[in-house]
């Protein structure tokens, strides 16, 4: 009778054993939920949009007071790609903010905001290229400004 030491037990396997396999199967799952998990995170926390909505409050903010110091009207052109800021004065710069890859207003929109940095009310919706509505802007005449909710 042949005794069976580890040497030759390594010899003679040719594949992987159940156990193995399965602690293999359970590795690759845990990688891919770990992947799946951050990419759903960073979609949700939109990083693109909360850099457009920072951005578009300076300029927002920006032509107000331009507005107001050069006693001259601002154009504000929502449309599917920017929202373009265009003082009336042509020694001013216009200054343009570019959409995130996400997110389009419902329709194109002009406003204006005159020479006291007022602008007449509004709300703009904002949506997902999938057409979900994703947020409200509502311009107010007392606030001088803006707030933006995010839909429910």
């Amino acid at each position: 009778m042949k005794a069976f030491g580890l040497p030759q037990m390594i010899k003679q396997r040719d594949g992987f054993t159940v156990l193995e396999l399965i602690v293999y199967l359970a590795v690759v799952t845990s990688v891919l939920m770990i992947n799946l998990m951050l990419i759903s995170y960073v979609r949700e926390t939109h990083p693109d949009e909360k850099l457009f909505w920072h951005s578009f409050g300076d300029s927002w903010l920006q032509a107000q007071q331009a507005a107001k110091a050069h006693e001259c009207k601002w154009l504000v052109v929502v449309d599917q790609s920017e929202v373009v800021f265009k003082p009336f004065n042509s020694r001013l710069d216009t200054e343009v903010v570019k959409l995130p890859g996400d997110l389009i207003p419902a329709a194109a929109r002009k406003l204006y905001i005159s020479q006291d940095g007022f602008t007449q009310p509004t709300t703009i919706n904002w949506y997902s290229r999938k057409g979900n509505l994703k947020y409200h802007q509502t311009f107010q005449l007392g606030w001088s400004g803006f707030k933006v909710e995010p839909a429910n």
